[in-house]
């Protein structure tokens, strides 16, 4: 399936705390931060011009509240609240720094502290797993919604495995190309 043939838009949700403080969120959830709620609602006001006929969320807090801003900033119902468009799992280091996480496994963080996200943590999501999900769920919104302009509200690496399949880019090669920004829509 082409993702170019459609007419999908991916945004990440607005900053969270958690994200402020640099800690690793997977599936866990955080609260969206003042500027958080200022780039939903910027978001929202875009959304308007963009002709979206569908507006879905992933079933975690800080993109659902995401969603409902940019519905009330742009009249575009929310179709469905999806746990398929979640983040990955990260298992036992969410809630933990990426700092802290270099200190004991300096193999998945980059010296500036960012997670590298192409590893298979030790009891989290593999990113097979992860990437097969979120894309095996894109897949079926394009087919249940044909013809139809798709907002979904997501997460960083929601956004991540949809821009390697879209892009035909290798995992090991997706934070070194891309790195999402929230409530930036994103067009595919």
């Amino acid at each position: 399936m082409d993702l170019f043939e459609k007419r999908l838009f991916l945004v990440r949700h607005g900053e969270t705390e958690l994200n402020k403080s640099h800690i690793i969120q997977g599936q866990i959830d955080s609260p969206l931060t003042e500027l958080g709620l200022r780039q939903a609602q910027e978001a929202g006001e875009k959304a308007k011009g963009l002709n979206i006929d569908i507006l879905i969320s992933s079933d975690l807090g800080r993109a659902r509240h995401t969603a409902e801003i940019i519905s009330k900033a742009s009249g575009i119902q929310i179709e469905r609240v999806d746990s398929v468009f979640r983040e990955r799992d990260f298992g036992k280091f969410e809630g933990i720094s990426t700092a802290e996480l270099r200190k004991t496994y300096p193999q998945f963080v980059t010296d500036k502290d960012i997670l590298i996200l192409e590893h298979d943590f030790p009891t989290a999501e593999s990113i097979k797993d992860f990437y097969n999900r979120i894309i095996k769920g894109i897949k079926g919104l394009m087919d249940e919604f044909k013809g139809k302009n798709i907002l979904l509200v997501g997460h960083k690496g929601v956004l991540n495995m949809v821009y390697t399949y879209a892009y035909d880019i290798p995992l090991d090669k997706v934070r070194t190309v891309y790195d999402p920004i929230n409530c930036a829509i994103e067009n595919y």
